[in-house]
């Protein structure tokens, strides 16, 4: 199985922050720079990190405060696992997934893991 993503498709990045005060959920999107994120995947990181946020509640914080930060990290550390493994790759503005049915089985295995060990099956929404 092959999958292609142009840049333009994969360009924002959106998901959901929780205040670590209220939990009140806040909508995060922003473009980044995915060539970039690609040759230094902690790129994403460090830009979430270093994002403030202002919740209703009046909390104002850093991404680097919050539990999405931890769990971009582990999804950076599936990316370069991919990676290392030569399954994902950039080529002339497009990106590539290239894994067979039962590697995405279990790298979907993981994803779910990750989303149960933070409690964010919404992350994506």
């Amino acid at each position: 199985m092959r999958i292609k993503k142009s840049i333009d498709e994969l360009q924002k990045m959106k998901f959901s922050v929780k205040c670590p005060i209220c939990g009140e959920k806040i909508k995060f999107k922003e473009e980044i720079d995915l060539e970039m994120a690609f040759d230094n995947p902690n790129f994403v990181l460090d830009t979430f990190e270093s994002m403030l946020f202002q919740c209703k509640c009046g909390n104002e914080f850093f991404g680097a405060e919050t539990v999405e930060s931890e769990l971009i990290d582990d999804l950076i550390e599936i990316f370069n696992e991919l990676k290392k493994d030569g399954k994902i790759s950039y080529e002339n503005g497009s990106f590539f997934l290239d894994i067979g049915v039962f590697e995405s089985l279990r790298y979907l295995k993981k994803l779910k893991n990750i989303g149960e060990k933070y409690d964010r099956g919404d992350i994506f929404e």
